[in-house]
């Protein structure tokens, strides 16, 4: 679809982080292993998903955007595992709990095409309210990013007395003069109490 496509407020994120299995490290390397796209499952309410592998070629992480809270608890397994991602990568890594994030219409995406990078950016707050002055401030800040970027979205979850805010977003190569391991906006990242940033090579 071109163009530029916007979700509803109440759009979920689930991500779940893994290990690849020693075994299977190397044919990961190669891209074997984690079924191609086109065939890959796509269970009711599933907007978008990607499996990533870290530079360490041991860790990865699955992520998909899902239309409601409704979706998403849906493919839930009975021991809480998410059952897209233990479709495409549960034979080949074992998979931690997934994490959830609420995602608000900030979420776009620009393009169908697969991503070569996908980025997680996660920064905790403890002082009330901080959280939603910094969503507000991604929001305005993600439109601005350039072509190479082709999804994006602020997100937010609640841990404990703590709130994590995520910004999540794919793209098709390396900005201009940025790092992705790095934080895209220092004056953002200073902000929060903690900050942490983690790129993954998408397998798409």
């Amino acid at each position: 679809m071109a163009g530029v496509r916007k979700g509803p407020y109440r759009l979920i994120l689930r991500i779940v982080p893994g290990r690849i299995r020693r075994e299977h490290v190397e044919a990961v390397r190669t891209g074997v292993g984690v079924p191609p796209r086109h065939a890959r499952p796509m269970p009711e309410g599933l907007l978008r998903g990607h499996i990533g592998v870290a530079e360490d070629a041991e860790s990865m992480v699955a992520t998909s955007v899902w239309e409601s809270p409704e979706a998403a608890r849906r493919t839930l397994l009975p021991d809480g595992r998410g059952s897209w991602a233990q479709a495409v990568a549960g034979d080949i890594a074992d998979l931690d709990t997934p994490l959830h994030f609420d995602l608000d219409a900030s979420w776009i995406l620009r393009s169908e095409d697969p991503p070569r990078v996908i980025r997680i950016a996660v920064g905790r707050f403890t002082k009330p309210g901080s959280d939603l002055e910094m969503q507000e401030l991604l929001r305005s800040r993600i439109p601005t990013i350039g072509p190479e970027m082709v999804e994006a979205a602020s997100g937010r979850r609640i841990v404990d007395r703590t709130v994590e805010v995520l910004f999540y977003s794919a793209w098709a190569r390396e900005p201009e003069g940025a790092r992705l391991d790095e934080a895209l906006w220092p004056d953002i990242s200073l902000r929060y109490d903690t900050f942490s940033v983690r790129t993954y090579r998408a397998l798409d």
